[in-house]
């Protein structure tokens, strides 16, 4: 996450984020450690996320709930 990000993050003063999209196993999984690592909740949508082998994307679900992020569906 760049500064920026972070810097309008903590203006809005916002400890919660909504993630989905694409690939699972490496976009969202990093996007949602980096979030989480600034203190920052994170909540998975799971049926709305992908990657382009199934197997990645649930990798990278496995990977991002033992990491602590929550999950949740649509």
């Amino acid at each position: 996450m760049t500064e920026e990000v972070d810097a309008h993050f903590r203006e809005l003063g916002r400890d919660t984020v909504v993630l989905y999209g694409c690939e699972a196993h490496i976009c969202m999984k990093q996007t949602a450690l980096d979030l989480m690592a600034r203190d920052i909740n994170v909540f998975v949508v799971v049926d709305a996320c992908t990657s382009m082998q199934v197997q990645d994307r649930n990798v990278g679900i496995a990977a991002m709930r033992d990491a602590g992020v929550h999950l949740t569906t649509f």
